[in-house]
């Protein structure tokens, strides 16, 4: 079936159609069709028009009344306008008339009477005016009237009693007046009836009371007055009809039913008879009205998983007999009142998942009947009151997730009964108090994850019921597992992340519940006792980064432990790593321990089979992966004992005085660091060069670097095939850049930025024709550029700003075309800036801050050339040799001495400014003297 869009996409390519037709003198066919809107409709076939939505505008045409066939007329939400056509009324077999949010205007004609077949008459939302015709009683077959939202006037009129089959009559937000007819009383089908926002006065009739099927009865701000009839006020009550939307907005109306209830959220509730109001997501929404105090015999209240907010009014505190109170997941705000303290007839409150804040009131004292607390997942600040410790029948008391502070009351204490007690989450202080060893019902214990400091106390093993333990992330301290061996019903121990001492005891192995023990990232120490095995239904054991020493036991392969934890993935990382543990370690663990990741300095004595010296250390040739020396002050070569030791992963020798060769045995080790020394080569072919080089003797050994395939720069051996590319910005690096540097034949990238580096740009850089970046700013390079570098035609980017060169600008300059970037600023340049700096890439170099002479070439502007320090430039006319004011034979005469004579130069001379005297210059004298 077709969407709505695609029918009224339908409809509107049809219009064009038609409209092209129209306009070339074809149209509808007379006697057979009938055109409305752009479009023909066959008079005979045609039986529906559904145009709503369709952006039609203007009158309705009155041809429409020849469409006599028509059942279905849908022209609603659109921009029609003018009144509707008499012509309507011939449409007798018409069942639904849509013609709704439009612009129409005038009043209803009395023709729709003689639709006698109409079942549905929708004309809401237009400027319709006038008096309701009484013909539209003769609609005896109509189901649904809709005349809301219009202007029409007078009375409603008594002949629409004869409508017997309406079953919703919708007349609201009009003007009528007078009485509502008693008629109406006969339409005892009627399901929703709507006379509201009218003018309508007078009593209501008495007759309504035979409408038995009445769903809503809308009669407010109306005129009405007088008592309600008895016989509707029976049909409020019989069929739950809201009483407000009845007498609200009539004044003089006199509600004499006997209906007390409450209206909570549009419904209105009877205050004797509702003992249970459950609206669990109901989709509620605002503030929870102070009204709901009035139901004072209520024993239920459930409003959770709605959208709930603002405070929980302190009306709640009326609810003297209420038992249970549910507002979870919300989003109340504000404080919890002190007046819910009234409520002492309270089994369960659940507060929990809003946004409640301020402290949690010593009144929650009273709820001595209480045995469910839930707080959780709030905003509460403040301590816990000592009042909690009234609370002698509480079982559940959850409190985690708040910003609680301060300490726990020693009250708690009090709870005899109390069955879980969660406070995880917040920010308690101070030390857990002695007494809730006292909650000897107490099954689980959740305080993780607050600032909770101190012995835990030693009471804490008199909690012989408790299966689950969790406070870790605090600052705890002693020996707690030597106060929990006797705990024979727990099953979970998270203790993990705070500073426990003392040893694992063997009694562990008592715990035959016990499936969880995670105790990392505390102090333990000595061994695993081998009873540990005895706890078969054990299944995670996290021990890692404690102080644990000696050899895991055999028998922890008794355990089917795991690392997988809840919904975090593995934590094999915490299982037994980062302790003092020796190897070799059992088989059935080694996939979770590593001898890598322990401390194995009491494992070992130097007299041990396969252990060695290196360095005042004591290494096992099988048990080292990581040997650290960087920075420690040791020389001399590398012991050629390393070469047995196989599971070595990383030497760092870094910034040492070490000596020698280095021998191919680096090429089994995965991670060095070697570089600062002052190792000299031949170097082994595997090594990676970023962890060898520089060394700090690296001209002084007689073979570094291979001359034949290689460069040395800076200690560095770089391949003259395989180096692309040289980064060495801000690497402290000094002297001059090795003239070697142009053997580099395949070089695209050298970055050389922010060092020391001084001298001149070596004349070989011009051998580099790959290079695409070179960056020297931010340095102490002084003398020309060289001319060379006109051969980089591949040069995208040049920085050799930040430095003191001197001299011109070569015109070579011009060669680089590809340039995109070119910064020369921040230098000791000076002359003429040579035109060919027009034929280089960079549409805007960067020249400033130098000593450059104008004129300058025309393809720069300001922001290019920037200030220049022109106090030792030559004022001049180019070609005036001898500076008499006159360009004549005399200066040519000069000027062919100058040429014989190399050596004088200066930019007047240079007519051509490309930096050379030569006949080119003479010729422009001579065009200069001809054209004068």
């Amino acid at each position: 079936m077709a969407s709505k869009r695609e029918k009224n996409m339908e409809v509107l390519f049809r219009r064009i159609i038609l409209s092209i037709f129209l306009s070339i003198g074809l149209g509808c066919i007379d006697d057979v069709e009938v055109e409305l809107w752009n479009e023909c409709y066959n008079i005979e076939t045609t039986t529906s028009i559904n145009l709503q939505n369709s952006g039609i505008t203007g009158l309705i045409p009155p041809e429409i009344g020849n469409l006599i066939n028509l059942t279905h007329l849908e022209l609603d939400h659109n921009f029609l306008s003018g009144p509707i056509p008499p012509e309507i009324g011939n449409l007798i077999n018409l069942v639904q008339l849509e013609l709704d949010h439009n612009n129409l205007t005038g009043s209803i004609p009395r023709e729709i009477g003689q639709l006698v077949n109409l079942n549905h008459l929708e004309l809401i939302n237009n400027n319709l005016s006038g008096e309701i015709p009484s013909e539209l009683g003769n609609l005896i077959n109509l189901n649904y009237l809709f005349l809301f939202e219009n202007q029409l006037s007078g009375s409603i009129p008594s002949e629409l009693g004869n409508l017997i089959n309406l079953i919703q009559l919708g007349l609201m937000f009009n003007q009528f007046s007078g009485e509502i007819p008693s008629e109406l009383g006969n339409l005892t089908n009627l399901t929703h009836l709507a006379l509201s926002s009218n003018q309508l006065s007078g009593a209501i009739p008495s007759e309504f009371g035979n409408l038995s099927n009445l769903e809503l009865l809308y009669l407010f701000d109306n005129q009405l007055s007088g008592e309600i009839p008895e016989f509707v006020c029976n049909l409020i009550v019989s069929n739950n009809l809201n009483i407000e939307d009845i007498v609200s907005g009539n004044s003089s109306l006199i509600n004499n039913c006997e209906i007390p209830c409450v209206e909570l959220w549009d419904e209105c509730y009877d205050v004797a008879g509702t003992y249970i109001l459950d609206l669990s997501n109901q989709g509620l929404l605002g503030e929870i009205p102070s009204e709901i105090g009035s139901l004072t015999n209520l024993r239920e209240l459930y409003l959770l998983d709605n959208q709930l907010s603002g405070e929980i009014p302190s009306e709640i505190g009326d609810l003297v007999n209420l038992e249970y109170l549910n507002l979870e997941r919300n989003q109340l705000s504000g404080e919890i009142p002190s007046e819910i303290g009234n409520l002492i007839n309270l089994r369960a409150i659940d507060l929990s998942n809003n946004q409640l804040s301020g402290e949690i009131p010593s009144e929650i004292g009273s709820f001595i009947n209480l045995d469910f607390l839930d707080l959780m997942h709030n905003q509460l600040l403040g301590e816990i009151p000592l009042e909690i410790g009234y609370l002698i029948n509480l079982q559940f008391l959850w409190l985690g997730d708040n910003q609680l502070s301060g300490e726990i009351p020693s009250s708690i204490g009090n709870l005899y009964y109390l069955r879980e007690f969660s406070g995880w989450e917040n920010n308690f202080t101070g030390n857990i108090p002695e007494e809730l060893g006292d909650l000897v019902n107490l099954e689980y214990l959740w305080l993780h994850r607050n600032n909770l400091d101190g012995q835990v106390p030693s009471s804490i093993s008199n909690l012989i019921n408790l299966k689950h333990l969790e406070i870790w992330s605090n600052q705890l301290t002693g020996p707690i597992l030597s106060y929990i061996t006797d705990l024979n019903q727990i099953e979970h121990i998270e203790i993990d992340q705070n500073q426990f001492t003392g040893e694992i005891p063997s009694e562990i192995g008592n715990l035959s519940n016990l499936n969880v023990l995670y105790a990392a990232s505390n102090q333990f120490t000595g061994e695993i006792p081998s009873e540990i095995g005895n706890l078969s239904n054990l299944n995670t054991l996290m021990l890692a980064q404690n102080q644990l020493s000696g050899n895991i036991p055999e028998a922890i392969c008794n355990l089917n432990l795991s690392p997988i934890w809840e919904d975090e993935g593995s934590h094999s990382f915490n299982m037994f790593n980062n302790n003092q543990f020796c190897p070799p370690y059992p088989e059935c663990i080694n996939q979770y321990v590593s001898f890598e990741e322990q401390n194995l300095d009491n494992c070992f004595s130097c007299e041990d089979e396969d252990v060695y010296n290196l360095w005042g250390d004591c290494y096992h040739v099988d048990y080292t992966s990581s040997i650290n020396k960087t920075s420690s002050g040791i020389s001399g070569p590398i012991p050629q004992e390393l070469e047995y030791f196989v599971n070595l992963n990383y030497l760092g020798l870094r910034n040492n005085d070490m000596t020698g060769t280095i021998s191919d045995f680096i090429c089994n080790i995965n991670d060095y660091d070697l570089t600062e020394n002052s190792f000299c080569g031949p170097f082994p072919d595997c090594i990676n060069g970023d962890f060898i080089f520089p060394q700090n003797n690296s001209y002084e050994c007689s073979e570094y670097c291979n001359n034949d395939t290689e460069v040395n720069l800076w200690g560095i051996c770089n391949g003259i095939q395989e180096t692309t590319q040289i980064n060495l910005n801000n690497a402290e690096i000094t002297g001059e850049i090795p003239s070697e540097i142009g053997n580099l034949i395949n070089l695209e990238r050298l970055y050389l930025n922010g060092n020391q580096i001084s001298g001149e740009i070596p004349a070989e850089i011009g051998n580099l024709i790959n290079l695409e970046r070179l960056y020297l700013k931010d340095n102490q390079i002084s003398g020309e550029i060289p001319p060379e570098i006109g051969n980089l035609n591949s040069l995208e980017r040049l920085y050799l700003n930040e430095n003191q060169l001197s001299g011109h600008i070569p015109p070579e300059i011009g060669n680089l075309f590809n340039l995109t970037h070119l910064y020369l600023s921040d230098n000791l340049l000076s002359g003429e800036i040579p035109f060919q700096i027009c034929e280089q890439g960079d549409s805007s170099p960067d020249l400033e801050n130098n000593y450059f002479c104008p004129p300058y070439p025309v393809c720069l502007n300001e922001d290019d050339i920037g200030f220049q320090d022109t106090l030792e430039c030559l004022e001049c006319t180019q070609g005036d040799i001898n500076s008499d004011s006159l360009i004549d034979i005399l200066d040519i005469v000069l000027m062919a001495n100058m040429i014989i004579d190399e050596h004088v130069y200066n930019e007047c001379t240079d007519v051509n400014s490309d930096y050379v005297l030569d006949v080119l210059d003479i010729i422009l004298i001579i065009n200069i003297i001809l054209d004068a």
